[in-house]
Formats: structure tokens, C-alpha cells, sequence
């Protein structure tokens, strides 16, 4: 999501890799193209409790449930310093095959897509702090667009959703943000993952 990123930014995603195998994006039963497109109907309907759910368990030993769905609730509702606007509709998304690592017994895959959304401040921000968001955004690979003295379009090409599949998930698919910003994304992810992950990301620029 948005604002994790967001407020990240502004207050300072066997072959040679070492026994991985890839095999198609359908694994056991479950078709990760439903799995990525039910994770964007359950933004659209601005289903909390859904998304929650649909993380990997393993995230919650570092961030507490509650506190989670009350980010997501800010996100979508607001809180007093800015709100948040997402298109309501799927957008055009691509998932990746599915890699194994046997000596973990871990699948995984990727899903990337074109975020956008519109940010409303309460307050109208001068030339500097504009220029200085703006700045920053930028560098964690944001597109930013003042559209007047309080909102801006934001625009982030290829962003990343890790699908993890392992022995914490059972037989399910859960998803984790690939947001090299998060403190916990390290103790959840392996390196062999996250290695991946940003290797995927490189092929699509």
C-alpha cells in the first residue's frame, strides 16, 4: 500500500541463484492471477480485514495485527494531516512463474503493476515543502505531480507484491510488499527472495 511507503519517504517493492526452480504461476490448485486480482478487489472494496489476511503470518511478529488494520483504515479513510485516493478498478498486472527453493520448501512469485493514486493534504504546502516531497518520492521511485497547493498525483511504476508460499502459509498463498523501507520486509523474507525480487524488478525497466 501507499502510505506505508509515503509516510516512510516523507519523514526521512536450480538455476545460478543457488537451487532455485521455476515452474508455472499455478501451484496445487491455486492460480496466483486470482490470488493477485482478489488482492486488488479486496483495495477496491476497502475490505481491511481481507487484506490483513491476505499477509504472511510472519509479518505480524514484528508489526501487531491491530495496529496494521488501523494503518490500513488511515489509509483509506484519512487522518487529519491527509487522504488518500485510489482508483476503483484492477489495474493491469503481470505475475511471475513460480520459483522454488527445495532446501526450504518455499514457493514464490511476483505480481507488478502501475500504482496511482491522489494525495489531499489538509493544509496547502509552499514551493519548498513541494519541491522537497517531491525530491524524496522521487528517489523511492515515485512519480509525483502537484496538482495544486494541497493534492498531488502519485504515480509508481512496477510495483512488487511478493506471493510467499511456505510452511507458515500451509497450503496458500500470502502476499508481502516489496518495500526495501520496511523494517521487517529482512526478517520476513529470505535473501534468496529478496535477491529475486529485485532482480525481477530490474528486468522490467
Amino acid at each position: 500500500m501507499l502510505l506505508s511507503t509515503f509516510c516512510t519517504s516523507y519523514s526521512q517493492e536450480r538455476d545460478a541463484d543457488g537451487g532455485t526452480l521455476k515452474i508455472s504461476n499455478k501451484a496445487k490448485g491455486e492460480n496466483l492471477y486470482d490470488v493477485a486480482k482478489q488482492m486488488f478487489i479486496n483495495i477496491n472494496n476497502k475490505d481491511v480485514d481481507a487484506i490483513v489476511n491476505m499477509n504472511h503470518p510472519k509479518i505480524f511478529e514484528s508489526i501487531d495485527k491491530a495496529q496494521l488494520k488501523t494503518q490500513l483504515k488511515t489509509e483509506f479513510e484519512g487522518n487529519n494531516l491527509l487522504t488518500i485516493e485510489y482508483p476503483n478498478r484492477i489495474p493491469d498486472f503481470k505475475v511471475s512463474e513460480i520459483s522454488k527453493l527445495d532446501y526450504k520448501d518455499v514457493e514464490y512469485a511476483f505480481v507488478s503493476y502501475e500504482m496511482q493514486a491522489k494525495i489531499n493534504f489538509k493544509q496547502k504546502l509552499d514551493k519548498l515543502t513541494q519541491k522537497s516531497m517531491k525530491e524524496l518520492m522521487s528517489s523511492k521511485g515515485m512519480d509525483v505531480k502537484f496538482t495544486s497547493k494541497n493534492s498531488m498525483s502519485v504515480m509508481m511504476k512496477d510495483k512488487i507484491t511478493i506471493l510467499l508460499k511456505d510452511k507458515l502459509t500451509g497450503n496458500s498463498c500470502k502476499m508481502i510488499d516489496f518495500n526495501k523501507d520496511l523494517p521487517y520486509l529482512t526478517k520476513v523474507v529470505l535473501k534468496e527472495v529478496l535477491d529475486a525480487a529485485e532482480r525481477y524488478k530490474q528486468e522490467l525497466n
